[in-house]
C-alpha cells in the first residue's frame, strides 16, 4: 500500500508541475494543446510526405514508413483493449480543483495513453531506416509530456502508452519476414509498380 501511495504521489507531483508550466503563458498553453491533440497525426503526415517524396528505388525508407503504420495500428488496438479492461479516471475529472484541463476530453479511461502509444510506435519503427528515428523519438517524448501537461493523462498513463508503442514496433520489426510478404510488398507495388528488393 505504501508503495502504491508513493507511486501516486510521484504521478501527481509530476502532473501538477507540468500542468502548471503549460498554463504559465498563452504560448505554452496553445503549443501544449496543439501537440497533445495533433502530435501523432503530425508525425504520421510527415511520414506520409517522406514516403511519397522518396524514389521507388529507395525502398528502405518506404519500408520504414510502412512498418511505422503497422506498428501504430497494433499499438492503438492494444491500447484500446487495455483501456477497456482497466478504467482509470482522467486527472481533470479526478480532481478539477488541482488540475486544469487545457483541451476538452471525454471521461473515458486515461490508461494507457493512445497518443503516446501511436507516437512511440511510429518513432521506434523508423529506426529501421537509421538515424531518422531520433527526431521522431523526440517528437514522441514531446507528445507524451504534452498529454500530461494539458491534464488529460497521468504520467504513468503515458509511460504505459510508450511501452505499448515500443513493443508494437519491435513486434513488427521482429516479424518483418511475414510483414514484408503480406503488407510491405503489396503496398510498394501499388505505389511504385515494383515489389521490395530485399530486407
Amino acid at each position: 500500500m505504501d508503495a502504491q501511495l508513493g507511486v501516486f504521489r510521484v504521478d501527481l507531483s509530476v502532473l501538477l508541475a507540468l500542468n502548471h508550466v503549460a498554463r504559465s503563458t498563452p504560448l505554452l498553453r496553445h503549443a501544449s494543446a496543439l501537440v497533445a491533440t495533433w502530435g501523432p497525426e503530425g508525425m504520421a503526415l510527415i511520414m506520409a510526405v517522406i514516403f511519397l517524396a522518396h524514389r521507388p528505388s529507395d525502398d528502405r525508407c518506404r519500408r520504414a514508413v510502412i512498418y511505422g503504420a503497422g506498428a501504430a495500428i497494433v499499438a492503438l488496438v492494444v491500447s484500446v483493449i487495455l483501456g477497456a479492461l482497466i478504467f482509470r479516471e482522467r486527472p481533470e475529472f479526478a480532481d478539477p480543483r488541482l488540475v486544469t484541463a487545457l483541451v476538452p476530453h471525454a471521461n473515458d479511461s486515461s490508461f494507457p495513453s493512445d497518443h503516446a502509444a501511436i507516437a512511440f510506435a511510429l518513432a521506434i519503427a523508423l529506426f529501421y531506416w537509421g538515424w531518422t528515428g531520433w527526431p521522431f523519438l523526440a517528437g514522441a517524448f514531446l507528445v507524451a509530456l504534452c498529454r500530461v501537461a494539458v491534464g488529460v493523462h497521468w504520467p504513468s498513463d503515458v509511460l504505459a502508452g510508450a511501452a505499448v508503442g515500443v513493443l508494437a514496433a519491435l513486434l513488427i520489426l521482429e516479424t518483418r519476414d511475414w510483414y514484408e510478404k503480406l503488407i510491405v510488398a503489396p503496398v510498394l507495388r501499388i505505389f511504385s509498380g515494383t515489389g521490395p528488393t530485399g530486407a
